[in-house]
């Protein structure tokens, strides 16, 4: 019988816990002795005004944090990164319908499910689509793009922490495609130098608890028109609803946070050097790859339907990849369209780390570690022959 041992939560590209810096600004917010931010921020007394103040304050905090111009861009806030993506693509798709018959969507293979799943919508509306490839190393090939009239791109991939480079899309002028960039996993993951690009973007969706913030709030960042979501006056009539005013603030104190991933990614690197070195079959996916520093996505030929739940009884919370699809055991399909074989891509560990180098989780390596890789160890032994 297993001995219990403390869980180690490794699935932060999942969910991030709310950070310590958030919850302190909720329970300020909530313990407010005036409460004039309580208030519906449609209201027009005062509490309104103020909680609409707080409202405005927030989504130029965000947009701000992009390091982006707040007289190009604007913000709406969403109940998620999913929501935010796909009011997008619904968006492209009703612009483009009424300018040109069959316009045409260009999008990555290795989007997150989220948008991936909008193919079939697209299609039936009478759109057509044209997948952009990626390579082995999970890097897309945007050279193949012929023509497009719209075109989405994951910044940051969800499973491997692939960084695809914004520059092929920088000198964009006039006449140029709408692009669309899912940056959720990389909000205030990648240094500013690198966010340079983002301006050329129409629109930016983000989720608020991959960076620390509570569940319940995304966002569109945005420099071109939304099309109405929701019957109501809320967001300029775009999403009726009365504003989710907790989400908003934790959006905004997590916008405010500032991190050093130097220490985070040489931790994953000497974790994968550990992991690596257990076994030459074992296979780091999109290891020549620029990556973010917390995500680290490997192979072992077990299948992770069996992999996830063994480490979870021996204390360690993993994932297969996206949390949207890992409540299934069919094959990646980002690892499928680097071109890994079935078992491979069916048999994905993700450890995903916190991006706040004070976490617990590096000041208590030196104890948890050494099991880690002893259970990875015991996990070899369950290979498919």
């Amino acid at each position: 019988m297993l001995q219990q041992q403390p869980k180690i939560y490794l699935d932060f590209n999942s969910k991030a816990p709310v950070h310590s810096y958030v919850k302190q600004a909720l329970f300020d917010y909530l313990s407010s002795d005036e409460n004039r931010e309580l208030a519906n921020p449609s209201s027009i007394h005062e509490a309104g005004r103020s909680a609409r103040s707080l409202d405005r304050s927030a989504r130029d905090s965000v947009i701000g944090s992009l390091h982006l111009d707040l007289k190009q861009f604007s913000l709406n806030w969403t109940s998620s990164g999913t929501e935010a993506n796909q009011w997008v693509i619904r968006t492209a798709l009703v612009h483009l319908l009424k300018k040109k018959e069959n316009p045409i969507w260009a999008v990555a293979t290795d989007v997150h499910d989220s948008v991936r799943s909008m193919i079939p919508f697209w299609e039936e509306q009478g759109g057509k689509v044209t997948l952009i490839p990626v390579d082995s190393h999970g890097v897309c090939d945007f050279s193949s793009i012929d023509s497009a009239d719209f075109i989405s791109v994951l910044w940051v991939n969800n499973e491997t922490g692939v960084i695809q480079s914004l520059k092929p899309f920088a000198h964009l002028q006039n006449e140029k495609p709408l692009l669309h960039i899912d940056a959720a996993q990389s909000w205030g993951k990648l240094c500013p130098q690198t966010e340079e690009h983002l301006k050329v973007f129409d629109y930016i969706t983000l989720s608020g608890h991959k960076r620390g913030a509570p569940t319940g709030i995304g966002a569109v960042v945005r420099k071109s028109p939304l099309s109405p979501w929701i019957l109501g006056h809320q967001e300029g009539d775009l999403r009726g609803g009365t504003e989710n005013l907790l989400g908003i603030v934790g959006m905004k104190a997590a916008s405010e946070i500032q991190f050093d991933s130097t220490h985070v990614e040489e931790f994953r690197n000497q974790l994968q050097f550990q992991i690596l070195s257990l076994d030459p079959r074992i296979e780091v996916f999109g290891k020549e790859s620029s990556r973010v520093g917390h995500t680290l996505f490997f192979g072992c030929e077990v299948w992770a339907d069996h992999a996830v739940p063994y480490l979870d009884l021996h204390g360690f919370e993993v994932s297969s990849g996206s949390a949207c699809s890992s409540g299934s055991v069919d094959a990646s399909p980002v690892l499928l369209s680097m071109g890994k074989s079935p078992l491979m891509a069916r048999s994905g560990i993700r450890i995903s780390l916190p991006s706040d180098p004070n976490d617990c989780i590096f000041q208590e390596s030196e104890v948890w570690v050494p099991r880690f890789i002893e259970a990875i160890k015991g996990l070899l032994g369950n290979r498919v022959s």
